[in-house]
């Protein structure tokens, strides 16, 4: 399953395209184009990511989760306020206020005088509520940095191998700067959290390391990588992002999350029993026959068209990346 904004859809256009032959396999996609950890719906401040994820992993069963997220999240954040007490009544003094009341003089000046030694980056780090922070400050890199926490919490909840995919270069020197500075936050986020990071930043720049519109493809052969808005990609672009991701995902797939130890006779499969007894025979069989011919027609050639039968093959159905949509 793949999940994000337009970069992700490109994303899984690619996937489609490196598995167009392989109708088995197959991608769903979850995608919101404009959406960010930020927000979600520019129309519903209520809806974000984390809860979509949740909701929407409940109704499938990938194989593996793969995530794209953040074009959309270059904006400030606006920590949300807290929750309005409720009214009292006549004649009632609020909690807070009657606290106060029983603090003494001497411990309210100790607490001022405590709340003026603290540091600044403690305040950095504790944003307030209601209050707007700006892109790549101290207070927004705080806040941004939970909705990572908690969109990666979201898909780990699905017990399946998950892979954060950083983002690519875009066009203008302050976009790519902006860019990268993002991509070190989930590569952080990621490594802490255990689940895989894919950094796809060396395919889509050149040799300085800025923005490429054209470069070699998967293949080899120099083409266009990247639309024209500087953004997204064409066609080939989108299988070389995609081929990126891949190689990750095929590994995390064919390696087991846990060891597993090998089956008791008593727990062993009927079918797994049988075919361990033919491929025990047929190798019998072939030395025995070898043995024969060598006895026979000793000093002539031995015939090597008979080959061993490969007993390691998996009799299980190719592994799908999710279910075809």
């Amino acid at each position: 399953m793949v999940i994000g904004d337009s970069l992700a859809d490109w994303l899984a256009y690619g996937f489609d395209e490196i598995y167009a032959d392989q109708p088995d396999i197959g991608f769903v996609r979850k995608i919101a184009a404009t959406s960010g950890l930020i927000r979600y719906d520019a129309k519903n401040d209520q809806l974000d990511w984390p809860q979509i994820a949740k909701d929407t992993l409940a109704a499938e069963k990938p194989n593996a989760i793969i995530v794209m997220l953040g074009l959309n999240d270059r904006l400030p954040i606006r920590e949300k306020a807290l929750p309005s007490p409720e009214p009292q009544h006549k004649g009632e003094q609020p909690q807070a206020a009657q606290a106060a009341q029983n603090s003494t003089q001497g411990e309210t000046a100790t607490s001022a005088d405590s709340e003026a030694l603290q540091p600044i980056e403690n305040k950095a780090q504790h944003p307030l509520p209601g209050s707007s922070y700006d892109f790549q400050t101290d207070e927004w890199a705080a806040l941004y940095v939970k909705r990572i926490d908690a969109m990666i919490a979201a898909l780990k909840s699905k017990g399946v191998p998950v892979i954060w995919v950083g983002l690519p270069a875009i066009r203008g020197t302050k976009p790519t700067s902006d860019i990268s500075y993002l991509d070190e936050l989930y590569s952080e986020r990621a490594e802490k959290a255990g689940i895989v990071y894919v950094n796809v930043w060396d395919g889509f720049v050149d040799d300085q390391g800025h923005y490429a519109t054209q470069g070699p493809d998967f293949e080899g052969q120099t083409r266009r990588l990247r639309a024209a808005d500087g953004e997204h990609f064409t066609k080939a672009g989108a299988v070389k992002l995609a081929s990126y991701v891949d190689r990750d995902l095929r590994r995390v797939l064919s390696s087991p999350v846990v060891p597993v130890a090998l089956p008791s006779a008593e727990t062993t499969p009927k079918s797994n029993g049988r075919r361990q007894a033919r491929c025990r025979s047929g190798t019998a069989t072939f030395h025995r026959r070898r043995r024969e011919r060598r006895s026979r027609w000793r000093g002539r050639p031995l015939n090597t068209d008979h080959a061993r039968p490969d007993c390691g093959e998996s009799l299980e159905p190719r592994r799908s990346f999710g279910s075809a949509g």
